[in-house]
């Protein structure tokens, strides 16, 4: 009894292609609330996958943290091309040369917990041998990310 009470506290993450997200409208409003704003790169990201979703698959996925049962921030894996702003400098994200396009958000009542280290570990497992990039938005983002150098990111 205790142990099950204890699992309903403990954070889950959760893997989940974006080719399933879709069909659930509820986890799309969610995760388009757990961003920076409407015009961020992971709600570019969001709209890039929506469109292309409609012609074929794709090969995005996202790592979904839950604290006591709530979605409290997530993570998007993507093997998508993107012509975001951050990428004009290097001519857009290419996964065939840039790996996996990394981007993360956590609600600020739970940051500071590591639930974004777990997240970006769990990453880093995830795509293997693969390069992970990522675009720090911010200092405190920058900061973030410098954490990892042990995992040979990429940041734009």
């Amino acid at each position: 009894m205790i142990q099950n009470i204890l699992s309903y506290f403990k954070l889950k993450i959760i893997l989940k292609d974006f080719n399933e997200i879709v069909l659930d409208k509820e986890l799309l409003d969610n995760l388009r609330k757990l961003t920076l704003s409407f015009s961020s790169g992971m709600n570019y990201e969001m709209d890039n996958i929506l469109k292309t979703i409609q012609i074929r698959p794709v090969k995005s996925r996202a790592l979904l943290a839950y604290e006591f049962n709530k979605l409290v921030g997530w993570a998007l894996l993507s093997e998508e091309s993107s012509n975001y702003s951050f990428f004009y400098s290097h001519g857009g994200f290419s996964p065939q040369r840039d790996g996996v396009l990394f981007q993360i958000y956590i609600h600020p009542d739970h940051r500071r917990k590591g639930i974004g280290s777990k997240l970006l570990n769990k990453a880093k497992r995830l795509v293997g041998e693969k390069t992970l990039s990522v675009c720090p938005w911010d200092t405190n983002s920058t900061h973030f990310f410098n954490r990892f150098h042990d995992l040979g990111l990429n940041k734009f």
